[in-house]
């Protein structure tokens, strides 16, 4: 992402601007967990340098709040390529007791199947089965006769 304000940046706070602390930065102000002055103080800078700093990347931290705002996203079962990848270990996993423990070797047959269908849903190659679910309708204030 690009400075939006570069040639107008201060040379004092042009530290602000740079990679990991820029964004870095734009995360603690979106999450509003510190105040201006005190972020200022952290990264040697004045409150308004952070003002102006959060002016210049407004839409950088609206984008990290709305990150911020979806709990699920730092939990790596919300990311599908984990789960995927978590469920190949899995089967892998088990391919390697299969040929350790025979006797166990039914009920890891079905664990196995399990995390394979997993696998097939979460790439759509293989729909979840839902039972037929009846849907009613109803019309508040609407003469049902009438309709056309």
């Amino acid at each position: 992402m690009d400075d939006p304000g570069q040639s107008t940046t201060s040379p004092e706070h042009g530290h602000l601007n740079r990679g990991h602390t820029r964004s870095q930065l734009i995360r603690q102000i979106a999450t509003h967990e510190h105040s201006y002055a005190e972020l200022g103080r952290r990264y040697g800078v004045s409150r308004s340098a952070i003002s102006q700093f959060a002016a210049r990347w407004a839409l950088a931290i609206s984008d990290a709040q709305r990150d911020i705002d979806d709990e699920t996203t730092h939990l790596w079962v919300s990311h599908r390529a984990a789960r995927l990848a978590e469920l190949q270990q899995t089967i892998e996993d088990i391919d390697s007791a299969l040929s350790e423990i025979p006797d166990d070797r039914a009920q890891l047959l079905r664990i196995r199947l399990q995390a394979i269908r997993q696998a097939a849903e979460e790439t759509g190659q293989l729909t979840q089965n839902d039972d037929q679910k009846t849907v009613r309708i109803e019309f508040n204030g609407v003469d049902v006769s009438q309709l056309t």
